[in-house]
């Protein structure tokens, strides 16, 4: 009688996952792990470690929702004062998904929203994020600058949106349009900080909010074996993986069987996680000089 084959034979060197068309993500698993020794004195290192792992997670997690959904928007949510009490996060999130399910109902919309909290020196808190396609909703600074209101010229000049309904109920809010989703899906992920997870954990807060039903990344293929091709795409090294990203030409295509690939129609490049974006970084330094009048 055959005896069942060793599990390490059945696994996988490298998984494939597929987070749009033209984006993948490699994962290469290592055979073994270094070994840790716990000790009496380890406690603390040990719950340090517990707050890296929560922290990437967390980016990988803001990362993978960035990139696998149709955003249009950079967003920016204050909170008023004379509304709510800006350093109560908790509060302000219930309040607001509540009003977004109202929304959806009332425009039949979707609403989809990826959100990271950000903290004043103050305590008080503010919002950036991604958002999808609402224009409908939206109103041009420009149309209120021609009206004699008194808005920031920095977000006529940006021509960035109000979304007069969040402004009415909550506070300020900026819109401005998307040209790089990719690039703006890593800019994101860069606020997820050591700095914030301090200041959630404080208090109990999550690390971002996001809408239900976003789209996540799928398994795209496997492929057993060393392959050093694949090798040169890993940036993050880890206690039992490696991973990276890569963007693929149009027309190429990624094709995995069990111990062969096809190396004449895969055509990977090189994707940095410090993409540049310029309407990215004028964004959010155009609505952070806004915001300090609000502090």
């Amino acid at each position: 009688m055959l005896s069942q084959p060793p599990a390490e034979l059945l696994r996988p060197d490298y998984s494939i996952y597929r987070f749009t068309d033209q984006i993948y993500k490699v994962v290469r698993f290592r055979s073994t792990a270094p070994l840790r020794v716990r000790s009496d004195s380890s406690s603390h290192q040990s719950y340090d470690h517990k707050l890296d792992s929560s922290l990437s997670r967390a980016r990988r997690v803001v990362l993978e929702l960035a990139l696998c959904n149709p955003w249009h928007y950079f967003c920016t949510f204050t909170i008023s004062k004379d509304r709510y009490d800006r350093k109560k996060l908790d509060v302000w999130s219930k309040s607001f998904s509540q009003w977004i399910r109202d929304q959806r109902k009332k425009y039949s919309l979707d609403f989809a929203y990826l959100l990271v909290p950000e903290q004043h020196e103050d305590g008080s808190w503010h919002m950036h994020g991604l958002f999808g396609d609402i224009s409908p909703l939206l109103v041009p600074f420009s149309k209120y600058w021609a009206e004699g209101r008194n808005v920031p010229f920095k977000l006529v000049k940006g021509a960035y949106f109000d979304f007069p309904d969040y402004s009415k109920k909550f506070g300020f809010c900026s819109f401005g349009l998307i040209k790089n989703p990719v690039a703006a899906g890593f800019y994101i992920t860069k606020y997820i900080s050591k700095s914030l997870q301090c200041s959630c954990l404080d208090v109990g807060l999550h690390l971002y909010y996001c809408s239900h039903g976003l789209n996540r990344s799928s398994k795209h293929g496997e492929v057993y074996g060393g392959c050093s091709y694949l090798d040169k795409f890993l940036r993050n090294h880890y206690d039992f993986c490696d991973t990276g990203m890569t963007s693929v030409k149009d027309g190429c295509d990624w094709s995995f069987a069990l111990e062969y690939m096809d190396f004449d129609m895969l055509e990977a490049l090189s994707f940095s996680d410090q993409e540049d974006c310029p309407e990215v970084d004028t964004y959010y330094e155009a609505v952070q000089q806004v915001l300090e009048g609000f502090q």
